[in-house]
């Protein structure tokens, strides 16, 4: 048959602009343009202001395709490092405006993911937590009791 046998392999970790992302991750800025196509708005446009020298700020303008009374303006009030680095975290502020209850963590690369549960309100896990940490806290617990019911036997 004609295309039988391919394979789809994975790319594994992709570097961009600095970032380490898994194939599945979307950069904020991704995130925003896939937003206006999924509701049908113009394109966003990332406008350079001014910063000072060396560093980079953007505004970030979502058009609305009717009246452009209803655009929404997106402009932080830091400059940073790289450009890309200056829209991908004014994608971040347009993306807690539209909507900060999406768990976008889970699609964003680690520098943005922590920037982002820190927009929300929502503190970053901690390292040991999950199942892992929850089994090493009960062996703990177990051991202290068990060291607690030695030392009884040994006063009584």
């Amino acid at each position: 048959q004609k295309g039988a046998g391919t394979v789809v392999t994975s790319r594994g970790t992709v570097t961009r602009d600095g970032i380490e992302m898994k194939e599945w991750q979307r950069s904020p800025r991704q995130l925003v343009f896939e937003y206006c196509q999924r509701m049908k708005r113009p394109r966003p446009q990332f406008q350079r202001t001014r910063s000072k020298p060396g560093k980079a700020r953007f505004r970030l303008v979502l058009p609305d395709g009717k009246n452009a009374e209803k655009n929404l303006r997106f402009l932080p009030n830091e400059s940073y490092a790289d450009s890309m680095q200056a829209q991908n975290l004014v994608s971040l502020l347009a993306l807690q405006y539209l909507d900060a209850r999406q768990p976008l963590e889970r699609k964003l690369p680690e520098p943005y993911a922590t920037i982002w549960l820190r927009l929300v309100g929502r503190a970053p896990a901690a390292a040991d937590s999950g199942a892992k940490g929850k089994k090493k806290k009960k062996a703990k617990a177990k051991a202290e009791a068990a060291e607690a019911a030695e030392e009884a036997k040994d006063d009584a």
